[in-house]
């Protein structure tokens, strides 16, 4: 009896010290993912204001090329945000579009002064040039890897859907959705703003073309989204209550 007690107790001193080692292994791991966990965070948030702080002042450098759009961007930005919440795009989605959308004409620093500012009907040759502009942008965003995801929608924002547009003439789902939201979006802001060579089109002509082009420039769905969020906002104005701003994406 009294070597089986002292088998027992050595058996239980052996599974006692496996425990605490097993526990003092635990809190070690335990501590080393917290410590994993808390430098990712911090590479995350850094990354974050990196990113955002790449696209702002990328898309300073458009205003600053072409003045005439000043404002431009940030107004396609928030109804393109609108659209995709609207159509039930997650918010990862919307944060990619908007910051698309922020970047969609960065491709005209690569065009001449003369031609953007250019008070007149553009020749052949010079409007070739202008419809270069997405696969500048695209290039230009190509090398900062962090933008990577957004430059299908950058370099597709002028297709059409019914295939017409430039520069591959996708047409329906071939053209990213991401790209198809920034375009209706940017049809509508550029329609109704005053640039150097005619002055822009009243609220009510801007979505009358909008339901023109509905199925031919535009993705039907987009295009109606649009309608429906404009609708909204005249209604909302005319009680009294200013629109909603860009999100912090």
């Amino acid at each position: 009896m009294p070597l089986f007690y002292l088998f027992f107790c050595l058996v239980l001193a052996q599974l006692i010290l496996h425990e605490q080692t097993a526990r003092r292994d635990y809190q070690v791991l335990s501590e080393e993912l917290r410590n994993l966990a808390d430098r990712l965070m911090e590479a995350n948030v850094h990354n974050l204001h990196l990113y955002t702080s790449t696209i702002k002042a990328l898309a300073a450098a458009v205003e600053a090329k072409d003045p005439y759009t000043a404002g431009h961007s940030d107004r396609v930005t928030r109804y393109a945000e609108k659209i995709a919440r609207q159509i039930g795009l997650t918010e990862e989605e919307v944060c990619r579009i908007s910051y698309a959308a922020i970047l969609h004409d960065i491709g005209k620093i690569g065009i001449s002064s003369s031609i953007l500012h250019k008070p007149g009907r553009l020749t052949p040759e010079e409007y070739q040039e202008i419809c270069e502009h997405p696969a500048i942008g695209a290039h230009i965003l190509s090398s900062i890897e962090l933008l990577g995801d957004i430059i299908p929608m950058v370099y597709h924002h002028h297709e059409w859907y019914n295939g017409k547009g430039y520069p591959q003439g996708l047409a329906g789902e071939e053209i990213p959705l991401g790209a198809r939201i920034i375009a209706v979006a940017d049809a509508f802001d550029a329609m109704t703003s005053n640039r150097p060579y005619r002055t822009g089109l009243s609220f009510e002509q801007a979505v009358a073309e909008i339901q023109r082009q509905s199925g031919i420039q535009f993705d039907p769905r987009v295009a109606q989204t649009l309608l429906a969020i404009l609708q909204e906002e005249q209604v909302t104005e005319e009680k009294g209550v200013p629109a909603a701003g860009r999100s912090a994406c």
